[in-house]
């Protein structure tokens, strides 16, 4: 009898705690609404491979709903990367060249350029080339299909490895790579190592034959009736790829490394250390900014004050706005994604 009375004691206490953490996230929903121009949000919370939360505010129609999940892509470009690394098909310190032979430059240093660089954002590059990047109603290849050309004209903003600022070409060349040495399209790619494997059906991009722009999240603007078009982030590997929130917290599992079968632990791992420390940097590591593999902090705070390892990804494009935060030696990952407002907020 004492047993059946703790145990129903501890249920209730739990399906407390479950209420409360449904509430607070809801009020912050609300307020993200309310007070920081945000139109729509969609969050997600899995716990040891359970989803623990899911749900939705204002223009969502519900967690099916697919969201732009902006930079975070570059968590598919650096997953699928390290993918080709266990297939012994890439060695992230041999010069891109050897993977991209068409890839050339002004300033001679480009060849010392390797995929780590690109993946830890310190191969020089001076940053952005967005001509065609963002396109609506229909999806536009014009970005890839010149990248290779326009930067054959320029030169380095510093010495491949020495520092690391974000670089979104970097991760337009990882995708062009992956589609050098697997010779897939990186959709297909992404879909034969990752999505099919992970039964995503909800994650996709612009230029899948099954991409369905009815289903993606919109945005309304304060004071105004009417939606803004669909939004098509064209760079496919620094920022197009569409999801939902829960599948993003259970891609975030292939990440952490708890499915070997698709990306082993060792590059799960290789993944979360601090590559950031490896150029110039300065010494106190509480920062919004600490690269590892993709991820944008793998230190990320508040956690780390509180001794807690997080990794952490934001991305923001015109529209759509996403974080994903993963606390792997907890199991746990979390993904908010808005229309509107900021990563930051998100």
């Amino acid at each position: 009898s004492t047993e059946n009375e703790e145990t129903i004691a501890s249920q209730s206490d739990t399906s407390n705690e479950k209420s409360n953490l449904d509430e607070t996230a809801d009020q912050l929903a609300e307020t993200l609404i309310q007070d920081y121009g945000v139109s729509g949000v969609q969050y997600a919370i899995i716990e040891n491979g359970n989803m623990l939360m899911s749900s939705v505010k204002g223009d969502v129609k519900s967690s099916d709903t697919v969201f732009g999940v902006a930079s975070v892509s570059k968590m598919y470009i650096a997953a699928s990367t390290m993918i080709l690394v266990d297939q012994g098909k890439v060695d992230l310190d041999m010069p891109l060249t050897n993977y991209i032979n068409t890839f050339k430059m002004a300033d001679e240093r480009y060849q010392k350029i390797t995929p780590r660089m690109l993946l830890n954002h310190s191969s020089g590059l001076y940053g952005s080339h967005y001509l065609g990047g963002i396109t609506f109603v229909n999806a536009s290849n014009r970005n890839k299909d010149t990248l290779l050309s326009l930067l054959e004209t320029e030169q380095l903003k510093a010495e491949p490895g020495e520092f690391s600022v974000y670089c979104n070409d970097g991760y337009q060349l990882l995708e062009i790579m992956i589609e050098e040495v697997s010779e897939l399209a990186y959709h297909d790619f992404l879909s034969t190592n990752i999505l099919e494997p992970m039964n995503l059906t909800k994650t996709t991009t612009p230029f899948a034959s099954s991409f369905d722009a009815s289903n993606i999240a919109v945005m309304t603007l304060p004071g105004t009736e009417n939606a803004l078009p669909v939004e098509m982030v064209n760079v496919t590997g620094t920022g197009g790829v569409y999801s939902t929130a829960e599948e993003l917290c259970k891609f975030s599992e292939v990440l952490s490394g708890k499915h070997p079968e698709i990306l082993s632990i060792e590059s799960a791992l290789a993944m979360q250390q601090q590559e950031y420390l490896n150029g110039l940097w300065i010494s106190d590591t509480e920062n919004d900014t600490g690269y590892g593999l993709g991820w944008d902090n793998v230190d990320g705070l508040p956690f780390s004050k509180y001794g807690l390892k997080a990794l952490v990804k934001g991305g923001d494009s015109t529209t759509f706005h996403a974080d994903l935060t993963v606390l792997p030696e907890h199991n746990i990952s979390m993904a908010v994604l808005t229309t509107g407002g900021s990563s930051l907020y998100a």
